[in-house]
């Protein structure tokens, strides 16, 4: 249901980017292309993955709260970090720690299915391209550096790769279940 409203989100935030990129000046146009094409297929995957359930008026009320204060979290984390993630260190900061599947553990390899659980990769994503919205807006006014565009592709990149190395430690996982049943290959065939 959350999963829902935030890609449909996302899906009216690209059509936006899209609309503003034909506005951009011509010595942006070039940089804001290549924004669309490397975030395009990296969030594109995520969102068309989602089987879309609206769920009852009153279960979203129910949740609104709760969703509307993490969604105030993360962008207070993003604002504090000046949306630039550059590692996978900086997506667990804004996802924040304190619950096993938040934290990385100190350990000399990281166990990337601990970076970014579901819950966090939608409103993450939403809120970086809604501020790389803001971006190209400033595109049809501004000569844009080229590396404010980088760093925001750079940081769509760390938050779906992320959660693609969450998706492999949960198949890893499942599959050392005893007594597990092999997953179909097409139950993953969207990455």
């Amino acid at each position: 249901m959350t999963c829902t409203s935030y890609c449909e989100k996302i899906e009216e935030l690209f059509d936006a980017i899209i609309q503003v990129a034909d506005q951009v000046l011509p010595e942006n146009r070039k940089e804001v292309n290549e924004y669309i094409s490397y975030v395009w297929n990296h969030v594109t995957v995520w969102v068309r993955s989602i089987k879309r359930e609206k769920g009852t008026e009153e279960l979203r009320t129910k949740f609104e709260s709760h969703v509307t204060a993490e969604e105030a979290r993360l962008h207070r984390n993003f604002e504090d970090i000046m949306y630039d993630i550059d590692s996978y260190d900086t997506v667990k900061l804004i996802a924040g720690s304190g619950r096993p599947e938040r934290v990385i553990p100190q350990t000399a390899f990281i166990h990337f299915n601990t970076l970014i659980s579901e819950q966090f990769l939608f409103p993450m994503l939403y809120l970086a391209l809604k501020r790389d919205l803001e971006r190209i807006s400033l595109a049809r006014k501004h000569v844009l550096s080229h590396f404010e565009l980088y760093d925001a592709v750079e940081t769509i990149l760390f938050i779906s790769d992320a959660a693609g190395y969450r998706l492999g430690d949960l198949r890893g996982e499942i599959e050392m279940l005893p007594g597990h049943h092999p997953i179909s290959p097409k139950c993953f065939s969207y990455l």
